[in-house]
């Protein structure tokens, strides 16, 4: 008579010792899929602020160099941004901060991040000063929507779903466009 509840419990073990790696490895499954580069909080509060520490800093000027978007960027590390921040949410943050220590800047492959150079605090407010390179959400997760962190000239954030980005890429155009043609105005005049 005990014969059967001890194949009961046999049958019950194995199912649980099948099931446990099944939804190990599906919750790993779901992860990498939900943080295709990790889980990351490389806020862009946190780097809009210091733009515009950076700015009022410098005569109203955003970071500039001729190196590139990165290297520009990268001229907030001195000024106590961490590299972390600046690796965006793309780039795993202890090869960016190797490559910081070993030559004092960054290029585009650590830094996640796409950085519009030369503008300034008395730009139009509508322009994007920088985006995610990649569509991804506040933590490094994949959103439905496949959405952007942008943040504006004026202060502002926002995300762009992806079937508004080639649009919104359009009016940035348009706003620089706008911006150059008053800025060529003005040394006319």
């Amino acid at each position: 008579m005990s014969w059967p509840i001890k194949m009961r419990r046999r049958k019950t073990i194995l199912v649980v010792a099948f099931m446990i790696p099944v939804l190990a490895v599906s919750v790993y499954g779901w992860y990498r899929y939900k943080f295709p580069y990790g889980y990351s909080h490389c806020c862009t509060a946190v780097l809009a602020t210091s733009l515009y520490a950076y700015a009022l800093e410098h005569d109203g000027d955003f970071p500039f160099s001729d190196g590139g978007e990165a290297e520009s960027l990268a001229l907030l590390i001195p000024e106590n941004v961490p590299v972390e921040i600046m690796c965006g949410k793309t780039v795993d943050p202890d090869e960016a901060k190797a490559y910081y220590n070993r030559h004092g800047s960054l290029t585009s492959d650590y830094c996640g991040w796409r950085y519009r150079r030369g503008l300034t605090t008395a730009d139009d407010a509508r322009i994007a000063l920088l985006w995610d390179k990649e569509p991804l959400g506040h933590n490094g997760q994949r959103t439905w929507k496949r959405s952007r962190e942008v943040v504006f000239v004026g202060g502002r954030r926002l995300s762009v779903p992806h079937s508004e980005w080639d649009g919104f890429l359009q009016e940035q155009e348009a706003l620089l466009a706008d911006r150059d043609k008053e800025g060529n105005q003005q040394d006319v005049e």
